[in-house]
């Protein structure tokens, strides 16, 4: 089937926004499928490079090998990453995620089946990203940048997120493309995370 084109500019100018409060999108990352293991130590292990080492419980990553894209730096303990949710809370939630349900808010803030969702990364890049979008802030690793826009617009598009002037600029100057074009060229390559049974050691 093919895919609509997106109207970039989907955002009302001084339509009303409600403050943001991350309380209403996650309190601390959970355990979804109840096998122990919460958000942030499914997603540690689904992105280490290596079997990683978990603890005498499973339910927790303690070592591993992860490839920081952000950066370009490969890190081995887990506690010197942060998971970054690829377009933030905050942005999310300007760009239309403040008119969702709360089960839907939750949904979005713990995405582990959009492989572009949520991503390992130095906790130092992710707080300097904060919740800026690519007009206001790109990864230091400038060969990461067409990919992660292309992941940004693709996590946009799948929730019907909006996109301001600036950020389309932005979007379409790394690009080379329209945006509009950019996502129907992203939106044939989206995949999920494949679920399977992990070679992880156990501590």
């Amino acid at each position: 089937d093919s895919i609509p084109a997106p109207n970039p500019e989907t955002a009302i100018p001084g339509a009303f926004i409600p403050a943001y409060n991350r309380d209403d999108y996650m309190t601390s990352w959970r355990d979804l499928d109840s096998d122990c293991m919460d958000g942030r130590h499914e997603v540690l292990l689904i992105e280490s490079r290596i079997p990683p080492t978990l603890d005498s419980s499973g339910c927790y990553v303690q070592s591993g090998e992860w490839h920081d894209p952000f950066t370009g730096l490969v890190f081995t303990d887990p506690s010197e990453l942060q998971i970054d949710h690829k377009v933030p809370l905050k942005e999310a939630h300007v760009s239309g995620a403040h008119a969702w349900e709360p089960a839907r808010k939750s949904a979005y803030a713990q995405d582990l089946l959009n492989a572009k969702a949520l991503i390992a990364v130095s906790g130092s890049a992710n707080q300097s990203k904060g919740s800026r979008d690519p007009a206001q802030w790109l990864p230091p690793n400038t060969a990461y940048h067409c990919e992660y826009v292309r992941n940004w617009t693709e996590v946009k598009y799948r929730y019907a997120l909006s996109f301001d002037e600036a950020e389309t600029t932005a979007i379409e100057n790394i690009l080379g493309t329209e945006l509009a074009l950019a996502i129907r060229a992203e939106s044939a390559g989206w995949d999920e995370i494949e679920r399977r049974s992990s070679s992880a050691m156990f501590g």
